[in-house]
């Protein structure tokens, strides 16, 4: 954790990023890329080859792999090691998307009929279908009924490897309690995005009392020029892997 002087230099460096006004490569795009949304290929990253409907004036950072970037080296282990993966706050469905493509049985969570309209179109360019990704439009926490689900709930192979990404915005350590025999009695890596100093502690207790190890991912520092613009003052993620099959 971090304390003292640091804390704030590095509390005043997270805010700074998310929220600089020195925004030179905005207004080029803007000047340069077509607006509107449309299904495009990805040429880069992670999602290289793989179709979403893409607007070139908002989602820039996604078509061209720099989105979180910072977690790509995650995500691209935890392909490598998963035979399972729910996402907790799908979004348009990417991670699913490619957890799928790589033979990997996936879960979407997703309670925004947004989302779950771009979702069901973005596995169609895929050629993939509502039998190839699990779709469940509810909110995850630790209270079950027919608008909420807990995620010891999902039934998935507890003798495989796992991965779960949360990104729920202020719900995160709810999902987590959630989960609390699944990520006892499974092998589960989980990618935690937090929005606060607050909940990124209460997540790193709650895995340290779940025998988890914990890696705040941070921000990289070319975020200054190229930043994702997000309206809350925190964006990073938590690492966590149980402690057994941690190598940290």
């Amino acid at each position: 954790m971090i304390s003292g002087k640091l804390f704030v230099r590095d509390r005043m460096a997270v805010m700074s990023q998310n929220n600089s006004n020195f925004r030179p490569v905005s207004v080029l795009k803007n000047i340069v890329l077509p607006s509107g949304s449309r299904p495009r290929t990805i040429p880069f990253g992670p999602f290289k080859g793989l179709r979403f409907n893409i607007d070139l004036a908002s989602q820039t950072q996604v078509y061209f792999g720099l989105w979180e970037f910072e977690t790509h080296p995650y995500i691209h282990a935890a392909l490598k090691e998963s035979s399972w993966f729910i996402d907790v706050g799908a979004g348009f469905g990417e991670l699913c998307i490619l957890f799928r493509k790589n033979l990997c049985h996936a879960v979407a969570i997703e309670p925004d009929s947004a989302c779950l309209s771009l979702l069901h179109s973005n596995l169609a360019l895929n050629g993939l279908s509502e039998s190839d990704v699990e779709i469940l439009p509810k909110y995850v926490g630790t209270v079950s009924d027919k608008d909420h689900l807990r995620l010891d709930d999902i039934p998935v192979d507890r003798s495989g490897t796992g991965f779960i990404k949360i990104d729920i915005d202020g719900f995160e350590v709810d999902a987590l309690e959630s989960a609390a025999s699944l990520l006892s009695e499974a092998d589960v890596t989980l990618l935690v995005e937090v929005h606060s100093y607050e909940l990124e502690s209460r997540c790193i207790e709650f895995l340290k009392q779940h025998r988890y190890s914990s890696e705040v991912i941070r921000n990289s520092r070319w975020r200054y020029i190229i930043p994702e613009l997000r309206p809350l003052p925190l964006n990073r993620w938590i690492w966590g892997k149980p402690l057994e099959f941690s190598t940290c």
